[in-house]
């Protein structure tokens, strides 16, 4: 802890390991071996509860009891779909769950209503009476898990899938779909590039014939930003001009995923900077926590790159070429690449590849795709986004830290429980939409 020299103002050992609520006295229990043996068998995850001042060392008799009762057979759940995961907090002021919870007039009578907090360092689950797990005991680490987010029959149900196990893997794509039945469905499907080989059985990495619209050739570089008129690709044929295996879905079920697009613009924007420029140390000084490694091969996120677009000092240390450039990036952005789409776009994406092509830009396949197949493009790219499964592998990631390694179905559950409790409709118009750590 930061601040370690300050002692907490509750007794870490006063709260329950499993559920985060606070013990009274006749209440607090060792761990035992049929504590361990329990948790693991439900959580799927041993009980690491670690020599830390940070994380208590005592159990609650009511989570003894439901284990108990659980491994018994007369319960089928337990009253949380997870047990809290308990971080190193940052400070006692807002990070410390032992100085954040105030014990002062809590009884036996009230003690269930009594709020707690939800923050960073313990992060504790909500009820979920609607989802009742199955858990079993040494259950394969490499299933796929899928679960679907009930949203009180307001909304249909959104199947979500995540596997950790599994790699990107022609075959692993080719099960996937099969499990989901998208012969059936023929849904419309927008993922990253990476993603369309698999799906097409097109050959990955730096290939002559990237493309899986016409043959474009990727290696000559003398001739990509003049010609436009480059042979159609008829079909793919596995074998032939870097197709591998036989596609798995068909093309025109793909849409060209906008997020990457841009991902890709600002990528050759960055790395056509002079290093040693005013630009390019601009970008060093705004983002002293990203690597110069990947500042150099012009790797950013959405965040960033919309506050980019939003400094004015950025521009101010650009050189007319750059300024030129990045003009039409941010125009591309809002006016194409979202949910409005211009009527003169075409023009602009042309006036886009004539200042990239000055800046010294190279041809990339996503520039390929502005530059040869805007028909190509939907009439509305904000409606068909890939940036929701981008956003879904950020958040799925920050749940996988807070499970510190493991994971199984309870996971899941309990991202699908966080999007329902993050998208409750506010009861008054002056109210703010802010996420709450405190129960309302």
């Amino acid at each position: 802890m930061a601040s370690s020299s300050r002692v907490c103002v509750n007794d870490p050992n006063h709260f329950c390991f499993i559920c985060g609520e606070y013990m009274f006295k006749e209440c607090r229990l060792n761990v035992t071996a049929f504590v361990n043996k329990a948790y693991k068998n439900y959580f799927g995850h041993p009980l690491e509860m670690k020599n830390k001042p940070w994380i208590p060392q005592k159990v609650c008799k009511t989570c003894v009891e439901f284990l108990r009762l659980w491994t018994n057979k007369k319960r089928n759940k337990f009253r949380y779909q997870t047990a809290m995961v308990w971080k190193e907090p940052m400070n006692h002021h807002d990070d410390c769950y032992f100085c954040l919870v105030n014990i002062t007039g809590i009884n036996r009578k009230n003690r269930a209503k009594w709020e707690y907090p939800c923050i960073r360092s313990a992060y504790r689950r909500v009820l979920s009476p609607n989802i009742s797990p199955e858990p079993q005991a040494g259950a394969p680490q490499d299933e796929l898990v899928h679960l679907e987010a009930n949203n009180g029959n307001k909304f249909g149900s959104l199947p979500i899938a995540h596997s950790t196990k599994r790699k990107e893997e022609y075959t692993k794509i080719a099960l996937i779909l099969d499990k989901i039945k998208y012969v059936e469905h023929n849904w419309l499907i927008c993922v990253d590039l990476k993603m369309v080989n698999f799906l097409l059985g097109q050959q990955s990495g730096y290939t002559k014939y990237p493309c899986f619209l016409c043959l474009w050739d990727s290696r000559a570089k003398t001739q990509h930003w003049i010609k436009k008129d480059w042979p159609t690709r008829d079909a793919l044929v596995p074998g032939q001009q870097n197709v591998i295996n036989p596609p798995l879905v068909s093309r025109d079920r793909i849409i060209l995923p906008p997020l990457h697009i841009k991902l890709g613009l600002i990528k050759q924007f960055v790395k056509s900077l002079d290093k040693n420029g005013n630009c390019f140390l601009f970008l060093s000084k705004k983002f002293p926590k990203v690597s110069a490694e990947k500042i150099k091969a012009g790797i950013f996120d959405g965040p960033q790159i919309r506050s980019l677009i939003k400094d004015s000092n950025f521009t101010a240390n650009m050189t007319d070429t750059e300024k030129n450039a990045w003009n039409e990036f941010v125009w591309l952005v809002q006016n194409f690449l979202g949910n409005k789409k211009s009527s003169d776009y075409s023009q602009h994406i042309d006036q886009l590849m004539s200042h990239f092509q000055r800046l010294g830009c190279n041809m990339s396949i996503k520039l390929h795709f502005l530059h040869n197949h805007l028909e190509y493009s939907p009439a509305n790219l904000g409606d068909l986004s890939e940036e929701q499964g981008e956003r879904f592998h950020q958040d799925i990631r920050t749940m996988e830290e807070r499970y510190q390694g493991y994971w199984n179905a309870h996971m899941m559950a309990d991202y699908c429980w966080s999007i329902q409790n993050s998208s409750l409709p506010s009861p008054s118009k002056r109210k703010s939409n802010k996420k709450k750590f405190f129960p309302t």
